[in-house]
């Protein structure tokens, strides 16, 4: 974290508004990525942002660590996405919540990425690395919204194999794009 986002960290932490609206400006297309990259609906990036960037607001005080800012701001972000996932887009069994953030608690270790440019090339690189299947399942599910139920129905495979499939792209994909960008830590 450069010195200059540490001070503004500081200053919205003393109540500065405008030191604020420079971190919202200096953070919203990496936390509009992050945010698209864990949404089954792109169209609910852009509020999902502004309820994230709101709240951050309203919480910044209680940070204890500015260091953390960033792993801060994801986690309010991956939180206010799964209520509005359970608000919007509620599961047709209630044991795929469990499940879902099971899958998710693996994959969270993630950061945030300096240059969401870099990450993006990254991981549009690694998404051409993947075999046809798993591109495919991938993207009926995120870019086509096909919900879990109808991939399995689609697939003729179990509830469970279509959660474990998009986890493993998942934690593929994590992989890739940590080696790509060097802060892969295996």
């Amino acid at each position: 974290m450069s010195s200059s986002s540490s001070e503004l960290i500081d200053l919205a932490q003393k109540g500065d508004k405008q030191a604020y609206c420079k971190l919202v400006a200096m953070n919203q297309s990496r936390l509009r990525a992050f945010i698209a990259s864990r949404s089954r609906h792109l169209r609910d990036v852009d509020d999902i942002a502004q309820e994230t960037f709101i709240l951050a607001f309203d919480k910044i005080a209680q940070l204890k660590d500015i260091s953390l800012f960033n792993s801060w701001l994801a986690g309010i972000a991956l939180n206010k996405l799964r209520n509005h996932e359970r608000k919007f887009n509620p599961t047709e069994d209630s044991n795929t919540d469990n499940l879902e953030a099971l899958i998710n608690q693996q994959i969270e270790a993630l950061p945030l990425c300096d240059s969401s440019n870099d990450a993006m090339a990254a991981l549009n690189l690694c998404l051409t690395e993947l075999d046809h299947k798993a591109y495919e399942c991938l993207s009926l599910y995120y870019f086509k919204n096909y919900s879990i139920q109808q991939l399995s129905q689609m697939t003729q495979d179990k509830h469970s194999t279509i959660t474990m499939r998009l986890y493993r792209i998942r934690d593929a994909l994590k992989k890739c794009v940590a080696r790509r960008l060097g802060t892969d830590n295996e």
